[in-house]
């Protein structure tokens, strides 16, 4: 039996707190104190025992919540992790170099992506071999997945992949391709090392309401070195051959004022077209467990509208909002 954490009203730091001396001891001592309801002894609710908690050791009360909440999702992520055979630390010994912020973002994206991709990340998060801002790309692929819904308010259930769902599944395959192409680093634009490649996805560009509306699955700004032009590189992403069919090419007809060069990601080798499926001037590229190749490329469409700026004016105005950096 675990022996409860004693701690009084005025907070005897001497005797309870010198030795949190880092995020996953302090999460520790959260935990069991939540635990064994130890925080009963002193005061209402655990809620004011963490403020006080808090300020006793000079951590703003949103902090400690954070280890807090960090700590209870990596006790959940050991036994996943050691289930799979993969051996972890138990909390109290977890290297304090682990982001908890991290930690925080893994939770978010075990609800929507697949299994081995979060034992994937979840290494990396361990061994602190990954960036915030590379895990908030991965959150940003992933996301669309729980269309919208968020694990928040009393009594709502968390949102998870259904992988018995066939439109999450699509949704699924969908966010395999754009996740290829996000940490793709631009090659299959052309050149093998541009200086600049930054893709954002489901892009609608800023225009009047007479205009009609277009929206792009993803947009690339591509620069080839430093002193050559900004390209715009449009795509449509899709997990069906349904792409080759009249009301895709009429889309795609669309598009094409907006960008530079227009392509086409499919999902696999199996939905290549036959000949004339593609529409003019539209490159393909497919996308297989994480490998792009290009089957055929684009031609530039040498854009001089302006639809051009609407597109760029929508770019701005997602990197300005709410697309990671």
């Amino acid at each position: 039996m675990k022996q409860k954490p004693q701690i009084s009203k005025s907070m005897d730091l001497a005797s309870t707190t010198r030795d949190l001396d880092t995020w996953p001891k302090i999460s520790t001592f959260m935990i069991e104190t939540d635990e064994c309801e130890s925080w009963k002894q002193t005061h209402r609710s655990f809620t004011g025992w963490v403020k006080d908690f808090g300020t006793s050791i000079g951590l703003k009360e949103g902090i400690v919540w954070r280890y807090f909440t960090a700590g209870k999702y990596f006790q959940e992520l050991r036994v996943l992790l050691n289930d799979q055979g993969i051996s972890t630390p138990t909390l109290d010994k977890l290297s304090p170099k682990v982001s908890p912020e991290n930690l925080e973002i893994l939770s978010k994206l075990e609800r929507a992506a697949p299994i081995d991709s979060i034992i994937e990340l979840a290494n990396k998060v361990l061994d602190s071999q990954i960036t915030r801002n590379e895990l908030k790309k991965h959150w940003a692929v992933y996301r669309p997945l729980l269309q919208g819904k968020t694990a928040r308010g009393l009594g709502v259930t968390t949102p998870k992949l259904n992988l018995s769902s066939p439109q999450q599944m699509d949704g699924l395959a969908h966010a395999d391709i754009a996740k290829a192409l996000l940490f793709s680093k631009g090659k299959w634009t052309g050149w093998n090392t541009p200086s600049l490649f930054r893709l954002f996805f489901d892009v609608t560009p800023d225009h009047g309401p007479a205009e009609e509306y277009v929206v792009f699955d993803a947009v690339a700004v591509v620069k080839r070195d430093e002193i050559s032009p900004v390209e715009i590189h449009g795509i449509e992403i899709t997990t069906s051959a349904m792409v080759f069919g009249l009301s895709k090419h009429l889309l795609m007809e669309k598009q094409k004022p907006y960008c530079d060069y227009l392509w086409i990601a499919i999902k696999d080798k199996e939905l290549l077209p036959h000949d004339g499926q593609i529409p003019k001037n539209v490159g393909l590229i497919t996308v297989s467990k994480g490998v792009i190749e290009i089957v055929s490329a684009p031609k530039e469409l040498n854009v001089r509208s302006p639809q051009s700026l609407d597109l760029a004016k929508g770019l701005l105005l997602q990197l300005l909002t709410h697309q990671p950096s």
